[in-house]
């Protein structure tokens, strides 16, 4: 799949703010499983930007875990990025 920079940018935009592949690739227009295909390479620049976007956000709710916490904030943030990560396990394997 040709990954333009731009395509990059909203990919790492979209994959910050824990939006699944399957979402990724219909907001892109894009076919899913190529999408797929794609973030199963470690190689390709899709691949990159998906995990720079979402290693970021990871990067801010560790560091926020490790600040005085704001109960209601974190634990949503939390539970967020344990939802992602299921859930991103679940189309990567499919």
């Amino acid at each position: 799949m040709d990954c333009s920079i731009e395509m990059q940018n909203k990919i790492e935009e979209l994959a910050n703010l824990l939006t699944t592949p399957r979402d990724i690739a219909i907001i892109l227009e894009v076919e899913p499983k190529a999408f797929y295909d794609e973030l199963r390479n470690i190689n390709s620049s899709l691949y990159k930007a998906f995990y720079r976007g979402f290693l970021k956000r990871e990067l801010e709710i560790n560091k926020r875990a490790l600040a005085p916490i704001d109960v209601d904030s974190d634990i949503y943030t939390a539970e967020n990025l344990k939802s992602f990560k299921s859930k991103l396990i679940i189309q990567l394997h499919a």
